[in-house]
């Protein structure tokens, strides 16, 4: 590489930065999302070559996406998403933007990223908490996310992999005492290994929509306990 490419590259680089600091600014409010005027603004900045993965210093390094995460700004991170955003990059606590949403239980933003075709495996993402290598499964088996459980488990998430001290998703759900979950991966699972998810002529709702009611009515019944 030349001087002169190199010279060009950065000046690139910095004008890519500058770009983005708006878009940071609007992202990293708390409690006021994005208005449909700063979204144009955004989509014209990213236009002109605003670096969505730029870190600024403010503890956590975190991108644009990890910041509309944290903020639970679902609109923006599908915006986000939309763009181009890296869905792998990690913050210094180690965590991508996937794991993440694991842990968060957006299914709408998993899908999302799921969609894109450039989500990691399932069990190829890991969170290593205090040396433990957490799936994005096992996250959201441990927080009680259901719904991402069954997508991740629909998307070839293994309810049984071990991690470095021996727990899989399945023992984090039961750790936890997370009936639903429990009940959901091993149903999703047995329809993994079976027959498919199909429409239902019934209310036009998907198995996977009547699944999730029955579960959470099975979970509700059984805290109850006898009566």
């Amino acid at each position: 590489m030349t001087d002169h490419s190199a010279s060009a590259e950065k000046k690139d680089a910095v004008q890519a930065r500058a770009l983005a600091k708006p878009i940071y600014d609007i992202i990293n409010r708390l409690a006021q999302p994005p208005t449909a005027e700063e979204y144009r603004l955004m989509k014209d900045l990213i236009r002109q070559g605003a670096d969505l993965e730029v870190r600024y210093n403010d503890g956590n390094h975190e991108t644009l996406l990890e910041i509309a995460l944290a903020r639970e700004y679902t609109d923006a991170a599908l915006f986000l998403i939309n763009q181009g955003a890296d869905i792998h990059a990690r913050c210094v606590q180690d965590i991508t933007p996937f794991i993440f949403t694991a842990m968060k239980g957006n299914a709408k933003v998993m899908q999302a990223m799921l969609e894109t075709g450039m989500a990691p495996l399932p069990d190829r993402d890991f969170y290593d908490s205090l040396g433990e290598g957490k799936t994005a499964l096992m996250c959201a088996a441990e927080w009680g996310r259901i719904d991402c459980a069954v997508m991740l488990i629909r998307n070839g998430a293994d309810m049984n992999l071990k991690n470095n001290v021996g727990k899989s998703a399945l023992a984090y759900a039961q750790e936890k005492d997370h009936k639903d979950i429990v009940a959901g991966m091993q149903l999703a699972t047995a329809d993994v290994e079976g027959e498919k998810f199909s429409k239902s002529a019934h209310n036009g709702a998907s198995a996977p929509v009547r699944l999730m009611k029955t579960l959470r009515l099975k979970a509700s019944n059984a805290n109850k306990g006898p009566g």
